[in-house]
Formats: C-alpha cells, sequence, structure tokens
C-alpha cells in the first residue's frame, strides 16, 4: 500500500519479533493454565479461535458458524481460547460444540491446543489484519491457520503456505466459511493438514533482538544529514527573535522619564516577542497567581512592569 502511494520508495517490511519458543517433538511445549474444560472424546475435530475477540475480530461471524454446526449437524466443534466481547469466559454450552477458554499467557499456549485437541485454527476477521502474533503463535505450536483472503494474515500465508485463505466469496459468507472449515478438518483431508501442519512448524519465527537490529538500521539510515556551512552567530539569531536589550533600571528611567512628558511622543515600535509577552502578561494579570503579585510586589517593580507591559 506505501508503495502504490509513494512509488519509486523501496519499501523493507521487518516482521514483529517474538519471544516464542519451538514446538518439541510432541508438540506441547508448556503446561496447561489452571481448570481448563474438557471435551468429550469422541472424535469431533476441533477448530480452535485465538486471542480477544470482538465484532472486527469475527466474535459474531463465529457465534453464527457455532449454529449452523448445530443446525447441520456438522462433526467439528469450536474453542476460542481468549475471550469475546459477549463472553469473557471460562464458558462452556452444553453440548460443548462451543468452548471459551478465557485469558491465557502465551507461554501457555502449546499445551492448551494440545489438550483441547485443536486440529486447525481459524480467523475470522470481518476485515484486513495487520501483522498478527497469534498467527505466529498458531505456528510456532506446530498448527495450520486459516485466514481472510486480505490483509496481513493473507499476505504471511501467501509468503509460508502454512495453511490456506478463504476465496473472496467463501470470506463473504458465514456458510461457505464454515464448509471450507469442515472440509479441511474432514478425515479424508489428514493428509493435506498433517502437511500444513509440518510447514507451520518450519516458519521461522524472528527474535526480537533481530527486530530491533533492523528497525535501528533502517533509522539510522534514513537520518537527514545536514550539510556543513558556516553557523549562525549567536547575535544573528538573538536578533533574529525580535530581542530588545532591557533592565529594571533602564526600566525605572523609562518611567521617570515618562511621567515627566507630554504624551505627545509616539510609542516605539514593539517586537513579536513583546508582543507575546504582553499577551501572556494580560492572561496572568486575571489569574489568582497575578493577583498575588500586584499586591505583594514593590511598587517600584509593578510600575515598570505596567511601563513595559501595558
Amino acid at each position: 500500500m506505501i508503495e502504490r502511494y509513494f512509488p519509486g520508495r523501496p519499501v523493507e517490511v521487518i516482521a514483529h519479533g517474538t519471544a516464542l519458543a519451538a514446538p518439541t517433538s510432541s508438540g506441547v511445549a508448556s503446561k496447561p493454565s489452571p481448570h481448563p474444560f474438557d471435551l468429550p472424546d469422541d472424535g469431533l475435530p476441533t477448530v480452535a479461535v485465538l486471542g480477544a475477540i470482538g465484532p472486527d475480530k469475527g466474535s459474531r461471524r463465529l457465534e453464527r458458524m457455532v449454529e449452523r454446526v448445530r443446525r447441520d449437524g456438522l462433526r467439528l466443534r469450536f474453542v476460542l481460547i481468549g475471550y469475546h466481547d459477549a463472553e469473557n469466559g471460562p464458558w462452556q454450552s452444553s453440548d460443548a460444540t462451543f468452548t471459551i477458554h478465557g485469558r491465557y499467557e502465551p507461554s501457555e499456549l502449546p499445551g492448551l491446543l494440545a489438550h483441547y485437541r485443536v486440529k486447525l485454527v481459524a480467523f475470522p476477521s470481518t476485515g484486513p489484519e495487520s501483522f498478527s502474533l497469534t498467527l505466529s503463535e498458531a505456528w510456532a505450536a506446530g498448527l495450520p491457520a486459516i485466514v481472510p483472503p486480505i490483509g496481513a494474515l493473507a499476505e504471511r500465508m501467501r509468503a509460508q503456505g502454512a495453511g490456506w485463505s478463504w476465496t473472496e466469496a467463501e470470506w463473504r459468507s458465514d456458510d461457505a466459511m464454515l464448509a471450507r472449515i469442515a472440509e479441511l478438518v474432514d478425515p479424508v483431508a489428514s493428509d493435506a493438514l498433517a502437511a500444513a501442519g509440518r510447514r507451520a512448524r518450519d516458519v521461522v519465527q524472528q527474535p526480537i533482538a533481530e527486530m530491533t537490529r533492523r528497525t535501528l538500521a533502517r533509522y539510522d539510515a534514513c537520518a537527514i544529514t545536514i550539510p556543513e556551512g558556516p553557523a549562525f552567530a549567536p547575535e544573528r539569531v538573538r536578533d533574529a527573535l525580535g530581542y530588545v536589550r532591557w533592565s529594571l533600571s533602564d526600566g525605572c528611567q523609562s518611567v521617570r522619564e515618562g511621567s515627566a512628558s507630554s504624551g505627545s511622543e509616539a510609542a516605539p515600535a514593539q517586537s513579536p516577542l513583546h508582543s507575546g509577552l504582553r499577551r501572556a502578561a494580560r492572561g496572568l494579570r486575571r489569574s489568582f497567581a497575578g493577583r498575588a503579585f500586584a499586591r505583594l510586589a514593590p511598587a517600584r517593580i509593578r510600575n515598570v512592569l505596567k511601563r513595559r507591559l501595558p
């Protein structure tokens, strides 16, 4: 998108760094968080959705797909490892078709995915997403995913091949999205699912240190080099700011001279800085601090200020 609006400007995409550990040979890299729900050992494949899910991440779509699973008697179930805007969890439907695990720590996720016997991770977002650390977490746990056909999720999926993207037509229909999920977790597609899982385990997760190094290198490359040249004299900078030398004794003398004059003399030209000070002084004069100063300051000081900042 940046290249579209700024043609001719090279863009380097730096992936988010993660501190995720690679899955062990058993696929379990951690223990599940306390008190997870149990699922019936009935052979139904589990599809997981990860993270905090609101309408933009597909919470309503997820609810509708759960209802269609019940309506059509599909052989799968959903588990939300995380929470959504209508239910923080933990919660489980009476038929175990839908489970909301509740909050979790990233280090707990591989164990939770194994506990719920997850076969596929789905991202039912209603719009384009950015990088998505939860996709990184799913791949680090060795699980394939299915994602929308737009946004960074689709770009990452095309680059890695560790799962699938819905087509544009599928993504616009809850029924079509669910039909594609059911097709992918069907036992007849087990070989393709296993192959996608192997590709997920092979995805290289960029360490945080490498992300930091590459980011700082880009900042260094973009630093503006100021050409060498003669420096401005301090007096020139001072005068450009409208500086006018003034002291308290000068002000007192001006007061004395002003009291003896006829008032016909034209007022001296004032600099922008002086005008700004006048406005600030007027504002201060109306404040509590200004009124207190007017009562406490010696008359000599007040007269000078009135003369200089009327």
